[in-house]
């Protein structure tokens, strides 16, 4: 395989977002020709409402690199034909209306903290598939990116929920078994 050479320019980045990579083209790419020193993952981890989304935009800026914000939960309501799902909640039970992060933060007991385990264990979710999107980014285009927050944290506040009473320990225990399947498969992915 060949590598560029001090001064030769990156190649073009793989259009990810358009375009499937697949085997016939991962034998002509040059993936590994679009990666250098400034190909790396930053993540700014700290409490809520502590400045790391700004801090995170600073440092990507000044480092050249792409950010990724932290997914939130109100992102996932409005559907691809710009309908919020939200304005169906006057119609629903409570158990099947909508909680975001303004209304864990009002109430996060609310139905005995079922709603809040359930909201996290989504977080979790959203917060993995950004971080999948970030890792993509960087193979394809050898562009480093800066996040706020990663999946790992969502460990550390569940735990401190459950703790708490916020959510229940069996929601705690699920989560924990998520992040462990989690680690198994990227252990696996990077041993390939």
């Amino acid at each position: 395989m060949r590598h560029r050479t001090q001064g030769e320019p990156k190649p073009a980045p793989f259009p990810y977002k358009e375009k499937r990579y697949n085997f016939l083209r991962a034998i002509f790419d040059s993936t590994p020709d679009r990666l250098d020193e400034n190909s790396k993952l930053i993540v700014v981890e700290g409490p809520t409402a502590a400045g790391k989304g700004n801090l995170a935009k600073e440092l990507a800026q000044e480092l050249d690199m792409a950010y990724f914000a932290a997914p939130t939960q109100a992102e996932t309501y409005v559907n691809d034909y710009g309908f919020n799902l939200k304005t169906l909640d006057v119609e629903l039970p409570p158990s099947a209306k909508s909680y975001d992060e303004i209304d864990f933060l009002k109430n996060p007991k609310l139905l005995d903290g079922s709603k809040a385990g359930r909201f996290q264990l989504y977080k979790m979710k959203l917060r993995y598939q950004r971080y999948l999107d970030a890792l993509a980014h960087i193979l394809n285009s050898g562009q480093g990116v800066v996040m706020d927050r990663s999946p790992y944290s969502d460990f550390v506040y569940m735990d401190a929920m459950a703790d708490q009473g916020i959510v229940s320990k069996n929601s705690a225990l699920l989560l924990f078994i998520l992040f462990k399947r989690w680690n198994s498969f990227m252990n696996l992915i990077c041993t390939m």
